[in-house]
């Protein structure tokens, strides 16, 4: 087995994924980080779209690249 593939096992192993809720209050916490009030009107909503778009950037990445290389 690769390295990678075993790091990544480990990682998998030694970490719990954050609910959605949690990713969604980490976003807030940095756009107030930021100097940003997340409930403004221009920003209402973004750290549940910014949620979906790390949700769809990540989402190949339990996928594996073998089969898609090999096409």
């Amino acid at each position: 087995m690769s390295e990678v593939i075993k790091h990544k096992s480990f990682i998998k192993e030694q970490t719990q994924r954050p609910s959605r809720a949690e990713a969604e209050k980490a976003v807030e916490t940095l756009l107030r980080w930021a100097g940003e009030n997340p409930q403004r009107e221009g920003l209402r909503g973004t750290a549940a779209r910014v949620v979906r778009a790390w949700e769809e950037y990540f989402s190949g990445c339990d996928l594996g690249g073998a089969k898609e290389l090999s096409r």
